[in-house]
């Protein structure tokens, strides 16, 4: 690594060279360059520490023989790129090696001299990012001034590592049809690549999900670089902050498996992006891609709600519009270059809301309405009245609450749902309407380059996006799409990096980066009526008081949950900040047969969240005057609302926390690719990483721990709980509990990281046709952030209130009901309890990758790959119910499920009734009672297995093809989409092992650039009109994701009896043999065949055996298709129309998640028997089925929407763009 004062030296350097050029040159043309280099100065010089570069360079190396082969020692070797006047220089050794370790990438032409022998020349040598290429040259005697040059081939058989990887070029960045110019859809065209149901190949900010699982990878395992610079949201690590420009790519490459130990930070794949530079001829381009749903076919699932033939049809709205230009070239020739890029999104996409709202009448209190509709409707009582629960007779005024009696408060609630748009009362969903959503993304893209002296370069990039969407619903969290109350996100994200390259002789380098990368996210208050928040705030008083709240009464709305109405939920105002800082030093020196690399890096990283809302939910009704039961409600939610003094159910956290997250990491790595002999490669190495775990910095958190919980305590809020010792002090008031953590992150660090890496390979003829390779590695991982973000939620910092004692709140009177002689800050009575739990094991998730792959040559510029890729991920997230019932009383516990047993009650067991007595089978049910305490750890492991074949070809320099199909296999005890899934067992995590959420056994994707002849050389009508077209193609074909049944059964809520509040309705039923997960006949739309599975012969406490996976959700199948036709204007321009049509052939892309959703089975009327098959009946005095083991029989009761798809992908109709472009 290079020390300070080596920096220094540097920096002087350029310095030195700046001063003398500004004595030879205007100073207009050294001002770009003293700006670039003085802001590496500040970069290189900064006191704030770190996020995160890895190299982006390639090497090559060969052999220079004559032409019998044998090796020629001291022949000069000139690497060059006459576009940028980079040279480099180095001499052959005695065995007649070269090697140019961390060549910038380019196009190169590569020189040999010697005496006695003809010059010899390559051109046309593409270096790609982490390329390491091979060329040979046989030289043939005669004079050095002559000279033969050969073009080298495009696409070589890698023969000097074992990793796998996959590269998209610039052609195929530019060409190719890309929905949503978004470059994460090209990631698809490589081998190995599942996508998640979160991903987005078509949105961008936070509606660009990188949902995607790379060789068995987890989604949030993979690292996202541009320019070696961190791009990675890491609250989530499932989203992106910024999107370069698909016209700043210059090509991207995905490290798939089995990577050098140079790549860290990661355990998936490494996705580096490398943006485009500036030359020594200006290049760039002028942009305008354009749609409108005119041109696109309907919506299936809207169209089959529409009129017979779909005359009445109304598509949902799009209007995109982007447009942009970018512009390269030099400032100093072969000295100064920089490259500039900027582009708008601006789009307007339609969303529909549908709903049942209260009529104008309703609102008033007038129900009368609802008698002419069918009995029941809408919960509307069956006796065709709602009572007066003063009375508990219907009202004398026949549906309608007297004017006098209805809530004030409530009135401004109803302001919150529009009026319906179908003026029948009885109509199911009476409100529908489609609102227009803008979506608005805009980025400056600025890059400079430059050539110091020789030997030194430097480069600085800085990359800003910005992008909103609202108001009127992103499909967000804490978002609704009713419009009266509305949110409006705002996402800017930069990444700015530095970099200084050095060369040191001529055999090493040295790389210096610096990079930073940030994003801000903000949600403010929006929607039709704009000041119905501050309506609400100012009308529904808080428990806790507004001088305690962060925003004081301009915060959140009340989160209106109740009374049969639409949920109404908003979080705004809300901010989150993201701050990633990295210094990184790369060294490579070439030693013999060595190639040696040695690294380091030092990042420190801040990411600060805000909770979600403090003013409270407003629950169900529970009676007039605060006191519980239906005698005292009216029988209808919206009356219940609207009736002056009912109370309902609230609650409430004191203040909205925000958690601030502070880590650093420290990585060091070395490496060597060991030329063993002309044929044998063995690239190993090993990288030791000291990633830190996070904490917050206000250290205002607490997590559960078994070794903290102390039984004599009992339910005292502090009990079991780990308190960081940054706060000196233990919180928690005397005899509460809480016990100081390990350190200030509540984990213990992992100081033994040491990750080996090997690759191994072989060319079995020496002629550079092909090749068998093999790779093995070890990598971690850092873990998402989010179970940080939410230990908050734990006493004592930040107190909840929920409706004591099960009454209401008055929302007429305030509050009546607060405890007494207990003021806001007191948790210790009642008002919180352990939720969140942590382990303190120093476990880090990590994946051991293994490859054994073969490449061939098939015909110049195209090869054939074919390979085993395995992945092992250990210690991975696992989230489960630490409070779960034993195994041992796990039929006790479902027998006894809806005891009323009391005190005295033998089926009490002695307690004070059956609450208790459940609460007493589980481990800390007298902290909790039977409730469920969420506990995070490193448990959770998957297994991946593929085949996995990639062809790659270009013929002429406007066509190229390539085609990827995998056959795999993952296996998961967690999901390893987005949050892992609880598991079902808290004892037994294997229960939920098998085919994950992630696993799509057949994979295949193709593309294909092929650019017409041009047919310079006929005349220009036929020139005009049938030369300069070109066709490009995406295919991408996937079966559906895995799916595992649920089972319900009426009564039991947890027929299984884990009693695990986190994993709920997790059940799975019994299998029905000779059923398979497709009925017969069945709609295109539906993927589970309710006959396949029964709970007939369940037995109670344990789990159906109805395996995990075992089912297929919907397929992926599609086609995008572009045709182009470019004008030449001059020379130098040309103009291109493009025509782009995505899901060319119309295939319904359905959701998968609506079938994973919807994978739950109702069975109703159980009967229950015992061992011998006995029928059990419940005790009609407590409801205890003493006796019942299992489920004899049960009538199953499928939803309408059980195993079906209920909408289609944002690619799941035909989509055409219209686009022009000028290149010069």
């Amino acid at each position: 690594m290079l020390l300070p004062h080596r920096q220094a030296q540097i920096v002087l350097e350029g310095l030195r060279m700046i001063s003398n050029r500004n004595k030879q040159a205007g100073v207009w043309r050294s001002v770009f360059a003293s700006v670039l280099l003085v802001c590496l100065v500040v970069l290189l010089s900064s006191s704030t520490p770190a996020a995160l570069a890895q190299d982006v360079k390639g090497s090559v190396r060969g052999t220079v023989t004559d032409e019998q082969g044998a090796a020629v020692a001291g022949a000069e070797v000139t690497v060059s790129d006459p576009s940028t006047g980079f040279s480099r220089t180095t001499n052959t050794g005695s065995d007649g090696v070269y090697n140019f370790p961390d060549l910038p990438l380019g196009t190169f032409k590569i020189r040999v001299t010697h005496a006695g022998f003809k010059a010899s020349e390559k051109v046309g040598i593409a270096v790609h990012a982490s390329d390491s290429l091979v060329f040979n040259f046989a030289l043939a005697v005669g004079a050095v001034s002559e000279q033969i040059t050969v073009e080298a081939s495009a696409i070589q058989v890698e023969t000097t590592n074992g990793e796998l990887s996959g590269l998209i070029n610039g052609q195929q960045v530019a060409e190719l049809p890309l929905n949503g110019r978004n470059f994460m859809q090209l990631v698809l065209s490589v081998p190995g690549v599942a996508t998640g149901e979160g991903f987005s190949a078509q949105g961008k900010g936070l509606k660009g999900g990188s949902d995607l699982s790379i060789s068995g990878g987890a989604v949030d395992a993979n690292l996202w670089l541009v320019d070696g610079a961190h791009n990675n949201d890491v609250g989530s690590n499932r989203t992106i902050l910024v999107f370069p420009s698909v016209d700043s790519i210059d090509e991207f490459k995905i490290e798939r498996n089995s990577y050098s130990a140079q790549f860290g930070q990661s355990a998936g794949s490494q996705i580096s992006i490398i943006t485009k530079r500036g030359s020594n001829e200006f290049h760039g381009d002028v942009y305008y891609f354009g749609r409108n749903d005119a041109l696109n076919t309907f919506n299936t699932f809207v169209k089959s709600g529409c009129l017979a033939g779909g005359t009445a049809c109304e598509k949902n709205k799009l209007r995109r519009n982007d447009y942009g230009y970018t512009v390269g070239g030099p400032i100093k020739k072969d000295k100064i270059f920089f490259f500039w890029s900027q582009e708008w999104n601006k789009q307007i996409s339609g969303t529909t809301s549908t709903a049942r709202m209260p009529t104008v009448a309703e609102k008033g209190g007038d129900f009368t309405d609802l008698e002419g509709c069918p009995s029941g409707f809408n919960s509307f009582p069956k006796s065709g009245f709602i009572k007066d629960p003063a009375t508990g007779l219907p009202f004398t005024t026949n549906n309608v609450i007297p004017a006098d009696r209805l809530s004030p408060v409530a009135q401004i609630i109803l302001k919150a749902y529009p009026d319906p748009t179908n003026l029948d009362p009885c109509a199911t969903n009476n409100f529908t309407k489609s609102f227009g959503v803008p979506t608005n993304w805009r980025e400056e893209h600025v890059r400079g380059d430059i050539n110091l002296t020789k030997t030194l370069t430097a480069m600085l990039r800085f990359t800003n996006d910005s992008w909103n969407i609202g108001p009127n619903s992103g499909g967000f969290w804490g978002d609704n799409n009713l419009g009266p109350i509305g949110e409006a996100w705002n996402q800017p994200g930069r990444v700015v990096i530095g970099k200084l390259s050095k060369t040191i002789g001529s055999t090493a380098v040295n790389d210096f980066t610096f990079s930073y990368s940030a994003n801000r996210i903000s949600i403010t208050p929006a929607g039709t009526d704009p000041g119905l928040v501050q309506q609400l705030n100012d009308s529904i008083p808080t428990f806790f008081p507004l001088s305690g709240k962060t925003y004081g009464d301009k915060g959140p709305a009340a989160w209106i949950n109740c009374c049969g109405l639409p949920s109404v939920w908003t979080i705004a105002p809300w901010q989150n900040q993201q701050d990633l800082y990295t210094w990184q030093d790369d060294f490579s020196f070439v030693k013999g047969k060595h190639t040696i690399k040695v690294g380091g890096l030092y990042a420190r990283n801040y990411k600060a969240e805000q909770g979600n809302g403090e003013f409270g939910t407003l629950g169900g009704p529970v009676g007039l005057n605060g006191f519980k039961g239906l005698a005292n409600q009216t029988g209808y939610g919206i009356a219940d609302l609207e009736l002056v003094n009912m109370a309902l159910g609230w609650s409430e956290t004191r203040d909205l926390f925000k958690v601030r997250n502070v880590w650093h990491d420290v990585e060091f790595y070395v490496t060597d690719n060991w030329r063993v002999t002309p044929r044998l490669t063995v690239d190993y190495g090993f990288r030791w990483s000291f990633l830190r775990n996070p904490y917050l910095s206000d250290d205002r958190y607490t997590v559960f721990n078994p070794a903290a919980f102390d039984p004599a305590l009992g339910n005292s809020s502090c009990n079991g709980l780990l308190y960081s010792p940054g706060l000196k002090a233990n919180p928690c008031p005397s005899g509460t509990g809480g016990v100081a953590g390990p350190n200030r992150a509540l984990m213990n660090n992992n100081n033994h990281m040491i990750a080996p890496r090997l690759g191994i390979a072989w060319d079995p003829t020496g002629s550079g046709k092909w090749s068998i390779r093999a790779g093995l590695g070890q990598f971690f991982n850092r873990d998402r952030l989010w179970p940080l973000q939410i230990a908050g939620n734990n006493p004592p910092f930040n107190p909840s209130f929920n409706s004591p004692g099960g009454n209401g709140r008055v929302l007429d009177q305030g509050f009546d009901h607060q405890l007494p002689a207990c003021d806001p800050n007191c948790y210790a009575s009642g008002l919180g309890l352990p939720s969140i739990g942590q382990s303190t094991s120093d476990q880090m998730p990590n994946a051991w990758q293994w490859n054994l792959s073969v490449q061939r040559e098939v015909f110049r510029n195209a090869k054939l790959e074919v390979a085993y890729v395995g992945n092992k991920n250990n210690h991975w997230e696992q989230i489960a119910d630490v409070n779960f019932v034993p195994s041992a009383d796990r039929l006790t516990y479902v027998q006894n499920e809806n005891s009323t047993a009391k005190v005295g009650d033998p089926d009490a067991h002695g307690f004070a009734d059956a609450g208790h007595y459940l609460a007493s089978l589980r481990p800390y049910g007298g902290l909790v009672a039977n409730n469920s305490i969420t506990y995070y750890s490193h448990g959770s492991s998957s297994d991946y297995h593929s085949l996995q074949t990639f062809f790659n070809m270009r013929v002429r320099s406007n066509t190229t093809f390539q085609a990827a199909y995998t056959w795999s296999k993952l296996l998961a005890d967690s999901q390893r989409l987005d949050t892992p899934a609880p598991n079902l067992d808290g004892q037994d995590r294997h229960a939920t092992y098998g085919p994950d959420i992630l696993n799509h056994p057949h994979i295949f994707s193709a593309s294909l650039v092929y650019g017409l002849p041009t047919l310079q050389n006929s005349n220009g009508f036929v020139r005009g009109t049938l030369g300069g077209w070109e066709a490009s193609t995406i295919v991408s074909l996937s079966s559906g994701p895995s799916i595992t049944p649920l089972v319900s059964v009426q009564g039991l809520g947890d027929p299984s009896g884990v009693g695990n509040g986190t994993a709920t309705g997790r059940e799975r039923p019994n299998r029905v043999a000779g059923e398979s997960c497709r009925a017969s006949g069945a709609d295109s739309k539906t993927y589970l065949n309710p006959n396949m599975f029964s709970v007939n012969g369940f037995q109670l406490g344990t789990i159906g055996n109805a395996g995990v996976g075992i089912c297929s959700g919907p397929p992926s199948r599609d086609v995008d298709m572009g045709v182009d036709k470019n004008f030449k204007i001059t020379e130098r321009i040309k103009m291109q129309f493009r025509m782009e049509f995505f899901n060319l052939f119309n295939h319904p892309q359905y959701v998968a998640n609506d079938v994973i959703n919807n994978a739950k089975i109702n069975f109703n009327a159980p009967v229950f028997g015992d061992a011998n098959g006995n029928v059990v009946t419940p005790d009609p005095s407590n409801g205890v089925l003493r006796g019942a083991t299992q489920i004899l029989s049960a009538t199953p009761a499928p939803s309408s929407n059980y195993g079906k798809a209920q909408n289609v992908r944002e690619n799941g109709f035909r989509q055409i763009q219209y686009a022009l472009k000028i290149i010069f």
